[in-house]
């Protein structure tokens, strides 16, 4: 079955073992990403994303937190992601989402893009009680 007739779910999966073996490759990274922000429009993938990618999406993060373009594809899907589904708000929290957003937003100060996509995803997470102590535990309020 080609890629692009193959079912969501497939696609999702497909992203994320692209994901596992690009993990040197920011620029391969980042449209995996973008692909699973639109995928994560779909209630289904968006659990499926948080159920097996959440841990690779912040891991690659960190890794590289250097690239501004990365960090901003990333914070956009968990935008994405935490948007109406408090499970996946306790997911990120729950697996250090939060610092490294705000490391990327610490790193990246001079980004606006970057800094809209990090606040983005950080409004979303933070209809979370827990999270709200996350975020002003890690400096995440001004």
């Amino acid at each position: 079955m080609a890629s692009s007739h193959a079912s969501p779910l497939h696609r999702v999966k497909e992203m994320l073992q692209r994901m596992q073996g690009a993990v040197d490759d920011p620029q391969s990274l980042k449209t995996c990403m973008g692909v699973l922000a639109i995928l994560s429009r779909d209630e289904a993938n968006k659990l499926l994303i948080a159920r097996d990618g959440i841990r690779l999406i912040l891991s690659v993060m960190e890794m590289h937190m250097e690239w501004p373009g990365l960090q901003e594809a990333a914070c956009d899907l968990l935008w994405s992601l935490a948007f109406n589904n408090n499970l996946v708000k306790e997911v990120i929290g729950r697996y250090g989402g939060i610092p490294v957003i705000i490391a990327g937003m610490r790193a990246h100060a001079g980004s606006p893009d970057l800094l809209k996509s990090c606040c983005g995803a950080l409004s979303n997470i933070c209809q979370n009680q827990h999270n709200q102590t996350l975020i002003a535990a890690h400096g995440g309020i001004a």
